[in-house]
């Protein structure tokens, strides 16, 4: 007998954490019988027409101060590249993104957050990504990436931009840095 009641109090020992939290949650929410449109950001509703994902292709130019570490500099000064973002408010968002410099054969895998103006049809943005270059010849390196730019909002989903990022690969073991200068436009789709 007293074996299944110490079973029976391990069992909910183990299922209240998760029982909790859910419980929490559904006191959170706000309430709802206020004038029209109070409701908004209030605990469970949000805004008609915010999207929390998007997607992004950025294309532009790539140009270095210096040749690369593994001395290729013979491609177009051209950068190409992709993003995903989710948007936490239309303040914030984090983005995990990929782009291929052409000119020096560097490959950047970057996340990081985005911080914007939140004033639509025209944002102002500011961040700062961190992740892993594919130098040629060298491998991988740790790379960060400051970046500004602009952006509009075309109805409520089509997201076009005007950037500037300047990507840093560290080579750790004698600290050669090379800058690859990134301007770019962006076009994305929020969904």
């Amino acid at each position: 007998m007293r074996r299944q009641q110490l079973i029976r109090m391990l069992l909910v020992a183990g299922l209240l954490p998760l029982i909790v939290p859910v419980a929490a949650e559904a006191q959170s929410r706000g309430r709802t019988d206020g004038p029209p449109g109070s409701h908004i950001g209030a605990g469970g509703y949000e805004a008609a027409g915010f999207y929390r994902y998007s997607a992004e292709m950025q294309f532009g130019a790539a140009l270095s101060e210096r040749p690369a570490l593994s001395g290729r500099d013979d491609g177009p000064p051209l950068s190409f590249g992709a993003a995903f973002s989710f948007w936490g408010d239309d303040w914030v968002r984090l983005d995990l993104s990929a782009h291929h410099l052409f000119h020096n054969s560097q490959t950047f895998f970057l996340v990081g957050p985005r911080f914007q103006t939140g004033f639509w049809p025209v944002s102002a943005s500011a961040g700062v990504k961190g992740g892993l270059a594919i130098v040629p010849d060298f491998g991988i390196r740790f790379a960060i990436s400051p970046q500004v730019g602009a952006e509009m909002l075309i109805g409520d989903r089509l997201v076009l931009g005007l950037g500037y990022a300047l990507d840093i690969p560290v080579d750790t073991r004698d600290s050669t840095v090379v800058l690859s200068h990134r301007p770019h436009m962006n076009m994305g789709f929020r969904f």
